[in-house]
């Protein structure tokens, strides 16, 4: 099955370079700024069959002050409500109606609202977002709705399964005291505190035209769609308060651990080491690191930890989540109920200075760098993917090229460049080291030892 998974995917791949040569070149970015301060970036492609319209706002957990964690999540419900000139729910039915999604999602760097839609579509997409922007009215009695809402969304994110506790935990507390530990839903409490006050004050200051980015990515004409941006966005007012200036992130100076007990009898391990923001030179090395490190049974320690009998660990994964301002690299092992914890935690800690210091094979490299090769090309295929591409990087990391680089250091990438980067990522004091244990076991303590 697996074989003809990966057929399909070579065969993609032949469509997408068969369709970059007729166009002769990738698409060309024009970049544009509107007096009221909206940076847009429109990306037209002739073989695109539809365009994706897409505004990035400066607002996640990075933005949020101390005690209102989680106003970000509840504006990004709030603003699918309805303005003076729309009905809550309108903006997404109208665009349905026209064969078009409507959708949001949010970081902890950006917020980000986006129409997929046909074509012809284009001007009606441009006239629901400049509306949403510039038009969107708080109240208090959908403020206590939405709360309301959000307050059932994180009781049902607290029961969620062991896996997204155990990040949460994870993040908690390689960011201490920094908005990156937060979860996008909030603090416990926090939402009991917010009030309409707050959430008018956030609006004024996040989500304004000189705090957002707009793109255009999909089959448009630049010309004609730079006027539709004008004409619907250029009315919308300036700020009247500045945006929040995110908190800066301490440097971590020494391990940090975490003990939490769960229901179930699986106990799991978390282990993140602190790195450098995603826009560092050494983000590529790294994302292929953590694929090296635990991507699967095949990986060093999928090897190390879950082949042998009996094995030690039933799975293990890994992945790389790069940050405006920092990142973090973990590995997150599910231990077999018999297997000792502080056995489980030494061979995981081992194998990962064992990487620190030894260069990967050709061939397991090229390997990690085809595959991650392979998800980028693929997201540059469609429009949507495109312009998340595009606005990403312009959103959170000023720079709009940083998404034409990724490829580009990818594939130049070296096993010294990879061994340079572990060195200096995984190290002790970069650590944080977080157990999960069912509750009949000890803090600290695996079926048969301490995890130490």
């Amino acid at each position: 099955m697996r074989r003809w998974r990966g057929l399909g995917l070579a065969l993609a791949l032949l469509g997408w370079a068969a369709a970059c040569a007729a166009q002769e070149g990738p698409p060309v970015v024009r970049s544009e700024k509107l007096k009221n301060g909206l940076r847009v970036l429109l990306a037209p492609d002739t073989l695109a069959p539809s365009v994706d319209v897409a505004v990035w706002y400066r607002a996640g957990t990075r933005y949020e002050p101390s005690g209102m964690s989680g106003i970000t999540h509840l504006m990004e419900r709030w603003m699918f409500r309805g303005s003076p000139h729309y009905k809550a729910g309108e903006h997404r039915r109208i665009l349905q109606a026209e064969g078009g999604v409507a959708s949001t999602f949010t970081t902890s760097d950006a917020s980000c609202f986006f129409d997929t839609v046909p074509a012809d579509a284009l001007d009606l997409a441009l006239k629901l977002e400049a509306d949403r922007m510039g038009s969107l009215k708080l109240t208090a009695e959908e403020f206590e709705r939405q709360r309301k809402i959000a307050r059932e969304e994180r009781g049902q994110l607290a029961r969620s399964g062991a896996m997204g506790v155990g990040l949460r935990l994870l993040y908690a507390t390689a960011f201490p005291g920094h908005p990156y530990g937060w979860p996008i839903a909030g603090l416990e409490g926090d939402l009991d505190h917010l009030t309409l006050a707050a959430c008018e004050a956030y609006q004024r200051a996040q989500y304004t035209p000189d705090n957002a980015v707009l793109v255009l990515s999909g089959r448009f004409d630049d010309t004609q769609a730079m006027a539709l941006v004008r004409r619907h966005f250029g009315s919308v007012p300036p700020p009247t308060s500045p945006a929040k200036k995110p908190p800066a992130l301490a440097p971590q100076v020494g391990e940090q651990r975490a003990v939490q007990p769960i229901e179930g009898q699986i106990p799991v391990l978390l282990v993140g080491w602190r790195g450098p923001g995603g826009a560092d030179p050494s983000a590529a090395a790294l994302d292929v690191l953590a694929q090296l490190m635990a991507g699967g049974a095949r990986s060093k320690l999928g090897r190390e930890l879950i082949v042998g009998s009996p094995p030690r660990c039933l799975a293990v994964e890994g992945d790389f989540d790069a940050r405006r301002d920092g990142s973090l690299l973990y590995v997150a092992a599910l231990v077999s109920p018999d297997a000792d914890s502080a056995d489980v935690e030494r061979a995981l800690l081992g194998g990962s200075e064992k990487i620190a210091s030894t260069p990967p094979e050709d061939p397991e490299l090229d390997a990690a760098k085809r595959g991650a090769e392979l998800r980028l090309m693929l997201d540059e295929q469609t429009s949507r993917g495109r312009g998340q591409s595009l606005g990403f990087a312009e959103a959170v990391y000023g720079d709009r090229r940083a998404a034409a680089g990724r490829l580009q250091r990818l594939r130049e990438l070296t096993p010294a460049d990879v061994m340079r980067a572990a060195s200096e990522i995984l190290r002790p004091e970069r650590r944080s080291v977080v157990w999960l244990l069912p509750g009949g076991m000890p803090a600290g303590a695996g079926a048969k030892g301490g995890a130490r």
